[in-house]
């Protein structure tokens, strides 16, 4: 975190705590690729759905959304950029709120997804982000059970781990 003190000898009107948001979208992106081009960072986040993905992820924080976007310049070519900050991103919503943002964000996510652990871990973490609308439960139920579906296909005993605490998370509720 970081804080900014400022002060002044004559009186300005404002409140004595201003807080600080993060940037839009647009402003976070020309910020990272300007303020990095020619770095491996900038390329990382030159296609539009990765740009949203760090955006999201970020929170819209340049230093966390520059240390982001180096991170995805040492992905392997076969990463994808969306899935990595998908599976990484924290959401601002608290407990039982939905994260409209991160939702979808997963959701494109899944959609890019190109092997079954990857897939497997976006569905599982999609259905435990949804825990908070009262109206998904059914869509929770399914997107675990494909996750677990998918888990256990590939074999990986960390992924089927990992699908598994999600997925009781995604099926909790007060009567089971």
């Amino acid at each position: 975190c970081t804080a900014v003190i400022a002060t002044s000898a004559t009186p300005l009107g404002l409140p004595g705590e201003l807080r600080l948001a993060g940037l839009s979208q647009a402003d976070l992106t020309e910020a990272v690729l300007v303020g990095t081009t020619g770095e491996p960072a900038a390329q990382a986040v030159g296609e539009a759905g990765a740009r949203r993905a760090l955006w999201v992820a970020s929170r819209g924080l340049p230093g966390v959304a520059l240390s982001l976007a180096r991170e995805l310049a040492g992905l392997a070519a076969i990463e994808d950029a969306v899935v990595h900050l998908a599976l990484r991103a924290a959401p601002a919503a608290a407990f039982l709120d939905v994260d409209a943002n991160l939702i979808r964000l997963l959701e494109l996510a899944a959609e890019r997804a190109t092997d079954d652990a990857a897939r497997a871990r976006v569905l599982a973490r999609l259905a435990g982000e949804l825990l908070g609308d009262a109206a998904a439960a059914a869509r929770r139920r399914a997107l675990a059970d494909e996750a677990l579906r998918l888990a256990r296909r590939t074999g990986d005993p960390g992924t089927l781990a990992e699908v598994l605490d999600a997925r009781l998370r995604a099926l909790w509720d007060p009567a089971g």
